[in-house]
């Protein structure tokens, strides 16, 4: 049986919430970000100093919520530019898949590169919404004992040793959404809940997308 690590009460241990640092996810959103204004500016949803601008409005606010102790809104504010980011490779993709007029056509190295663009930005978005998402968000994660209703990791199953006080760090949440991009599926984690099977489905989809976009336009 696994020992909780939340203190009597039910009141929040500010070092525990402290030991899940978010600065592996906000680095993971400005990678995510200027990727995006790296592809093509036709296929995003506008210039592209506006994603610059986005991350500017919410990433300062988040930060210094962070710094300040303030969980629940860094969290909130993190959900909110992982929304815009999900909203933005909808887009994305969406202008990648409409036709092209064939004097315009890029040359497939283009196609390629820009593919392999939106499928990082795919995967790292779906990694920031498992992180976010699984049993409540990091700051519950090392705050009580993990166990999620949302996935099934492996290490969940084993009770010996250091799995007994385990809990996914962001590496583990960006595994499952390059196995879940590469495999349309779950490779060794089990998908419980119905938010989390949406999100992979809608990860999936945009996958499956841009290989049917890049075989059409090969064949063509």
């Amino acid at each position: 049986m696994r020992e909780p690590r939340s203190r009597g009460g039910g009141q929040e241990d500010p070092h525990l919430a402290r030991g899940r640092p978010r600065w592996p996810v906000a680095t993971t959103l400005m990678i995510l970000w200027v990727t995006y204004t790296t592809l093509l500016e036709d296929l995003l949803p506008g210039p592209s100093f506006v994603p610059i601008v986005l991350v500017a409005v919410l990433f300062v606010p988040l930060l210094y919520a962070e710094l300040r102790g303030h969980y629940h809104l860094s969290r909130f504010l993190g959900l909110g530019l992982v929304t815009l980011a999900t909203i933005a490779i909808g887009v994305i993709v969406l202008n990648f898949a409409a036709p092209l007029d064939i004097r315009d056509k890029p040359p497939q190295s283009v196609l390629l590169s820009q593919a392999f663009l939106i499928s990082t930005a795919n995967i790292l978005t779906f990694a920031i919404w498992y992180w976010e998402i699984d049993n409540g968000g990091p700051e519950r994660r090392q705050r009580d004992t993990y166990q999620s209703e949302d996935f099934l990791f492996p290490q969940m199953g084993q009770d010996q040793g250091d799995s007994a006080n385990w809990s996914p760090g962001l590496i583990d949440y960006l595994f499952l959404a390059f196995n879940q991009s590469a495999a349309f599926g779950p490779t060794d984690t089990a998908v419980l809940s119905r938010r989390a099977k949406i999100l992979t489905m809608i990860q999936s989809s945009i996958s499956l997308l841009i290989i049917v976009v890049l075989a059409s336009r090969a064949l063509s």
